[in-house]
């Protein structure tokens, strides 16, 4: 990938960094961060949106608290101590674009890619905005008309 290229990605993730994550949830096989300001009550659409699709795991300073494969009710009990945490530190791995989340409270997500066949990550903007890591493990870049549906 080029240098420029992984410029680029993290330029648009530095976007989420001091954004507080307001909703995070695990549902099969996404895992979905809320960050910044409420813009819908009734959606709880927030300015920003990062799905998480490949392998991942929460931990802190001491241990991993859950992973990607553990039992769904146990891995978005261990995710509500993100609610309100900020975001603070993205670290971006420029040729597997493996991601580091640094929150606030001492609690960390890291990502690893895990398919050159599907999508790894995607930042979705409460405008429509969409940049991720799709197949073979490329950056994407688009405008959707509708909004994610948060």
């Amino acid at each position: 990938m080029a240098l420029n290229q992984s410029k680029y990605t993290d330029q648009v993730l530095s976007c989420l960094i001091n954004q507080r994550c307001k909703i995070c949830v695990f549902e099969d096989p996404e895992l979905a961060l809320h960050f910044g300001p409420i813009v819908s009550n009734k959606s709880m659409k927030t300015i920003w949106l990062l799905r998480i699709y490949c392998r991942w795991r929460l931990s802190d300073s001491d241990r991993i608290i859950v992973a990607r494969f553990d039992d769904t009710k146990l891995i978005n009990q261990a995710l509500g101590a993100l609610k309100g945490a900020t975001l603070v530190e993205i670290k971006h791995e420029n040729v597997s674009h493996d991601l580091k989340l640094v929150f606030d409270n001492n609690l960390s997500i890291q990502t690893f890619s895990d398919s050159v066949m599907y999508a790894q990550w995607e930042i979705c903007g409460a405008n429509g905005y969409q940049y991720g890591i799709g197949p073979d493990l490329s950056p994407y870049e688009q405008m959707n008309s509708e909004s994610y549906n948060g």
